[in-house]
C-alpha cells in the first residue's frame, strides 16, 4: 500500500478535528434554516420560498 504524503495526512486530520473552522462553519450553516446548506441537508435542491414557514413546521 502506497504511504500518504504529509499533506494528505494533514489534510484528513482537519477534516476529522470538530474545532476545525471549515467543520464548525459547515455546522452553523447546516442549522440555520436561512442558508441553503441547511435544507440541502434535510434534501432539497434549494432553500424553499416558504422555509420561514416550514423550519417553524420543522423545530
Amino acid at each position: 500500500m502506497p504511504r500518504k504524503s504529509k499533506s494528505a495526512r494533514d489534510n484528513r486530520a482537519n477534516q476529522l478535528n470538530p474545532n476545525n473552522r471549515l467543520h464548525t462553519d459547515n455546522h452553523s450553516q447546516q442549522n440555520n434554516p436561512n442558508n441553503v446548506a441547511y435544507w440541502r441537508a434535510r434534501g432539497y435542491s434549494e432553500r424553499p420560498n416558504d422555509w420561514r414557514e416550514r423550519s417553524k413546521r420543522e423545530s
